[in-house]
């Protein structure tokens, strides 16, 4: 996230997945893990979404995805991170990060 996020409100970041493959990508879901800091504290997967839910990308292009991330109230200040994965594991793998201030 480009900006810290307190909890309860919202925070977005857009993100690129391009297929430099010759096929296109037969179509996928993004799918977060909990994010934890340090501490082992913990923003829940399902706090995460993503617009759109299903991507496809066609060979050589690229598509954009807004990530969406809502800290739940009671989340402590820190800098948490966990991954981005794809329903097909073998096309996509990220690190998010969210500083909740």
């Amino acid at each position: 996230m480009p900006q810290p996020v307190k909890p309860g409100e919202t925070g977005e970041v857009s993100i690129a997945i391009e297929n430099d493959g010759e096929t296109p990508a037969e179509p996928f879901e993004l799918r977060p893990t909990d994010l934890v800091n340090a501490s082992g504290d913990r923003i829940p997967a399902d706090a995460v979404l993503f617009d759109p839910k299903v991507i496809s990308v066609a060979a050589h292009q690229n598509q954009r995805a807004l990530v969406r991330v809502r800290p739940p109230e009671d989340t402590p200040s820190g800098t948490y991170s966990g991954l981005i994965q794809s329903s097909r594991p073998d096309q996509l793998r990220a690190v998010l990060t969210v500083i909740v201030a």
